[in-house]
């Protein structure tokens, strides 16, 4: 059935609702989006993610998964990750530069509780 007028938008609203229940929607202001006004500082806030997780694999050297003493360290040094987001972080192939932006965008995407390809439409929109 074709619903239209006030009947489409309940129904909508509806499925968003449900939808945001299991998690499927990016949660910001505003719903399905990131609103423009809010895109360079979500660009800025990635930039300086990316800075951040390469200045966390150089104080790492060069292994892939740090040790448990190691990775207390890196915790302690850089307070901003959970362990979670250190894991996912060193999830990604080191050092290629591709895989510090990856790791940025998985960041972000655990933050802000959405897809990675979600956030990088609005972060590079083509």
């Amino acid at each position: 059935m074709v619903k239209r007028g006030a009947d489409r938008v309940r129904a909508q609203q509806a499925l968003d609702r449900r939808l945001a229940d299991f998690g499927l929607r990016p949660i910001f202001p505003g719903g399905a989006h990131i609103p423009k006004s809010e895109h360079p500082a979500m660009k800025k806030r990635y930039q300086e993610l990316q800075r951040f997780i390469d200045e966390l694999r150089t104080a790492a050297g060069d292994a892939d998964t740090p040790d448990p003493r190691c990775r207390l360290a890196l915790l302690i040094r850089f307070p901003l990750f959970s362990e979670q987001e250190i894991d996912l972080i060193f999830r990604y192939p080191y050092p290629r530069r591709g895989a510090t932006a990856d790791a940025a965008m998985a960041v972000l995407a655990r933050r802000f509780n959405t897809k990675p390809d979600t956030l990088g439409r609005y972060l590079f929109p083509r």
